[in-house]
């Protein structure tokens, strides 16, 4: 790939990039030294001419990106990559420095070098061992996961071992002339010293010219971070889609075969680029009896299996649409209620495509996965005052009632870890007495992903009162350590001097006692606070 890139300054803080004349080459069959343009590389060119990106530079580093348009995944990461060639971190040009680097490598421990220090410019090179990054790896996975951060040299699964260079020359004016970077990926399972399974790559940037620029800022549609975007886009029509399962209708005709997996994971992937009147339109086609009449029902039943496992805004209208009109119903009706779960990383449109969900005949399966959806939403992005999620949120409360006989409610709000006007009501279903004791544990098990700023009072006030049920004690102090503090553990040490519960004194001392030899990185918090030599002491955790 060659193009040109302008760099307008709005402000001096406030960057475009542009690319000009991009031409994407590959080598000639029948001359390999020669570079011809590629296949689709008008298409390639028009979409990263197409709009300027803005971004925020701050002495050297580049902070976020924005756009005025939604663009394309691979066309921003290209962007990135330009613009991380650019980037310098360091404090001082003349000192060497190791400081930790956010860029499309992720974020880095990097180590500046200044390799050159002349009269006019300054060779500066920097250094990543990839292994030691984080925010690096996508993973197409439908396993729920919680990310942590550990000290460690290595932060991915050392199968690939990668570097990253870059030498900068820089006038004493602070103009970069040139960026050149390498990166080399070797693939251990198959390399031997320096043979192998080997991937390189190098990246140059030169300085041409400067002049004066009329660049004013951009309206900012998106903000998106400088790190590489994993994309699992399909890229599919329905040409493709109907050809992949004719395809499976031939090939399942007698049985299940063993390529029969590799046909639905690519049925899969080629449904995940088609919007939601495409699917209906496949779904009208395969549930009629003129498409695969001799293998209808088994190729129907791999175009439903499929539909839950696109992850995408176009699967989620089709489930809700299907559910609602009792098209889908019963056992996979559930099931596909149940993958609502797995979505890793669902947008506020997906949420909203699900929440006529709530008030369907199926609300009380539905919740649970909706409730899921919107809290794997809510780790991922600011909620507090959005009127959307909030509304989902409401409509999960109206389903309790009076009564708060709706167990499913209570624990989908506890999935959701969304606050809104919630708590209140949790609340009151977790302190009336009358109230089922198995309503009451729901009730406090919904703190489990509430914020720590959430009051807890309620809770502590169950677990001090000694008439309470022992059960409900207990799952009121798991509910508190979910968010431990000093004054928490003060508390508790409170109780414990004159608990007279044989059952809660020891669950209590012997949870105390794990969290005190825990080697989970998401507890260390909580095992410092233990730690403290008082509450050894008056706790008896030594011994």
């Amino acid at each position: 790939m060659t193009a040109k890139v302008y760099i307008d300054v709005v402000s001096k803080c406030e960057m475009n990039i542009r690319l000009d004349n991009v031409r994407l080459l590959e080598s000639d069959p029948k001359a390999p030294e020669t570079l011809i343009d590629a296949d689709k590389s008008g298409e390639f060119r028009t979409n990263l001419e197409k709009s300027a990106l803005a971004f925020s530079f701050q002495d050297g580093r580049i902070v976020e990106l924005c756009t005025s348009i939604p663009e394309k995944t691979w066309v921003l990461n290209i962007k990135r990559g330009i613009l991380s060639a650019v980037q310098n971190s360091m404090d001082d040009l003349t000192q060497d420095q190791t400081v930790q680097e956010t860029d499309i490598t992720g974020e880095c421990k990097t180590a500046y070098t200044v390799s050159s220090n002349g009269w006019y410019s300054r060779t500066i090179k920097k250094s990543k061992d990839l292994l030691g990054c984080i925010d690096r790896h996508g993973y197409n996975t439908i396993m729920q996961g919680t990310p942590y951060k550990i000290q460690s040299e290595i932060q991915s699964l050392p199968l690939i071992k990668g570097s990253h260079e870059c030498s900068q020359d820089i006038s004493k004016a602070g103009i970069l002339q040139s960026s050149v970077c390498e990166e080399e990926h070797v693939l251990r399972p198959f390399s031997r010293e320096s043979s192998g399974a080997i991937t390189k790559t190098k990246q140059t940037l030169k300085y041409v010219t400067e002049r004066v620029s009329s660049s004013s800022s951009i309206s900012i549609g998106h903000r998106v971070p400088l790190t590489f975007v994993h994309s699992n886009d399909g890229r599919g029509t329905i040409r493709d889609v109907m050809s992949k399962l004719n395809e499976i209708c031939v090939s399942t005709s007698d049985s299940v075969k063993p390529d029969t997996p590799l046909l639905f994971s690519g049925l899969v992937r080629l449904m995940k680029a088609l919007e939601s009147d495409d699917l209906e339109q496949i779904y009208r086609k395969v549930k009629g009896t003129r498409f695969c009449a001799s293998n209808q029902k088994r190729v129907e039943k791999f175009f439903l299996d499929a539909v839950p496992m696109l992850g995408t805004k176009a699967s989620l209208r089709l489930i809700t649409n299907l559910i609602n009109k009792k098209e889908v119903r019963g056992i996979e009706a559930n099931m596909w209620l149940t993958t609502l779960s797995f979505i890793k990383d669902p947008t506020k449109e997906m949420l909203n495509e699900v929440k006529p969900l709530i008030s369907s005949e199926d609300s009380e399966e539905a919740m649970l996965g909706v409730s899921s959806l919107v809290y794997a939403y809510y780790k991922k992005n600011e909620c507090e005052n959005d009127v959307d999620i909030a509304s989902i949120v409401v409509s999960i409360e109206d389903k309790i009632g009076v009564g708060c006989h709706v167990i499913r409610s209570l624990r989908s709000l506890g999935n959701a870890g969304f606050v809104s006007n919630s708590i209140r009501t949790i609340s009151n279903c977790m302190t009336k007495r009358e109230n089922p004791t198995e309503v009451r544990l729901s009730a406090m098990q919904a703190f489990r992903r509430m914020p720590c700023a959430i009051s807890r009072d309620d809770v502590m006030a169950i677990f001090r009162n000694k008439d309470e049920d022992s059960e409900l004690r207990i799952a009121s102090y798991q509910a508190l350590m979910t968010c431990p503090s000093d004054n928490v553990l003060s508390r508790v040490r409170n109780v414990l001097e004159s608990e007279e519960v044989n059952q809660v004194g020891s669950y209590v001392w012997s949870h105390l006692t794990n969290l005190m030899e825990t080697s989970s990185p998401l507890k260390q918090e909580i095992k410092n606070i233990i730690n403290d030599q008082a509450l050894k002491k008056e706790f008896d955790l030594e011994n």
